[in-house]
Order: C-alpha cells, then structure tokens, then sequence
C-alpha cells in the first residue's frame, strides 16, 4: 500500500523573514525515483533577488 507523502512548501528568506515570492508562483520539486512531488518551491523574481540584494547592502553596513 502506498503512502501519502506531505508535500512540504517553502518560502524564501530575505531581510530576516521567511517570504513568499512576489508572484506567489512556486515549483513542484519531484522525488526522482518515484517522480511523486515531496515539495513546492518559490519561483523567484527579479523583484525578490532585487530586495534580497538591498537587504544584504545594508546588513553588510552594518
């Protein structure tokens, strides 16, 4: 009998925080063996690495 994986969803961190991408967009990220989905990733935009990089300017001042 097969069983249900949880498919766990991740978030991008940027500034300190776990954020969703700016086009709520995200990726299955299959298991190769079994090609079953064990995860959804964010499909970042150029507006997120953008905030990423701004954040990390300014962590870096500091």
């Amino acid at each position: 009998m097969k069983t249900q994986t949880e498919i766990r969803k991740y978030q991008m961190f940027i500034d300190g925080e776990f954020v969703n991408s700016s086009s709520q967009e995200t990726t299955k990220v299959l298991n190769p063996a079994t090609e079953e989905v064990i995860s959804e990733i964010p499909k970042g935009t150029v507006e997120d690495v953008r905030r990423a990089i701004e954040s990390a300017e300014r962590a870096q001042k500091e």
